[in-house]
């Protein structure tokens, strides 16, 4: 190892850049290493625990199961945040047209909440 170091070395004294390479990655590999081993032994356990247990709504999910429905619910998101921006679009063109066809979208907010009111406090009195 030494001697495979010491080729890397330029004439001038100075390491190069696999020196300084090799030189981290022997001072980081624990601190890369262990975690993914560790979390590669967490995966193991979980898979073969996962297909043994069954509960009364099926079978306890495995790490791909989970990782299947993340992926899911992640598209889920994106989806709705599609339709999120849909949504305030057709409403700004609805307001635009209001206020260009002559109310004021002021004025519709004030009765809405005077309508809202009123059905609360009548349903407070029955």
């Amino acid at each position: 190892m030494t001697t495979l170091i010491q080729k890397m070395i330029t004439s001038d004294g100075e390491p190069n850049w696999a020196t300084n390479a090799l030189r981290w990655l022997s001072n980081h590999t624990k601190a890369i290493v262990l975690p993914i081993i560790g979390i590669a032994v967490f995966l193991l356990i979980w898979s073969f625990a996962a297909s043994n247990i069954d509960t009364s709504l099926g079978k306890f999910p495995g790490p791909t199961a989970v990782a299947t429905q993340v992926v899911n619910l992640y598209e889920e998101h994106n989806a709705e945040r599609e339709k999120e921006v849909a949504f305030y679009q057709r409403q700004e063109e609805r307001n635009a047209k209001r206020v260009a066809g002559g109310k004021s979208a002021k004025t519709s907010q004030t009765l809405g909440i005077l309508m809202s009111r009123k059905k609360f406090i009548a349903q407070i009195f029955t």
